[in-house]
């Protein structure tokens, strides 16, 4: 399930930084991005969930828990790439963009 997790996340950021190239120049479009990322886990968590057994309704609950946590730091980590882009731009290591 770590896998599916971190795969969902991966193909959803590698989406949202396709469709949304402010995003490393853009505070709040990184933060929306990193939320976006965040927000792929529910599909997993409610299916990690309702596979262990629990209770629909439940499930769903804990689920949304669990991503809104995820897509909160998430928010945090991704309002942060502009900086770190920018640095990287600055040392050559990245093209500009």
């Amino acid at each position: 399930m770590q896998l599916a997790k971190f795969l969902c996340a991966g193909i959803v950021g590698d989406l949202a930084f396709l469709l949304l190239p402010a995003a490393t120049r853009l505070f709040p479009v990184g933060a929306l991005a990193g939320a976006m990322i965040g927000a792929s886990w529910f599909p997993v968590a409610l299916l990690f969930d309702r596979l262990m057994g629990m209770d629909a309704d439940l499930a769903l609950r804990h689920a949304m828990l669990k991503t809104a946590s995820a897509a909160l730091f998430g928010a945090f980590g991704g309002a942060i790439v502009p900086l770190v882009s920018r640095r990287l731009m600055t040392s050559g290591l990245i093209p500009r963009s």
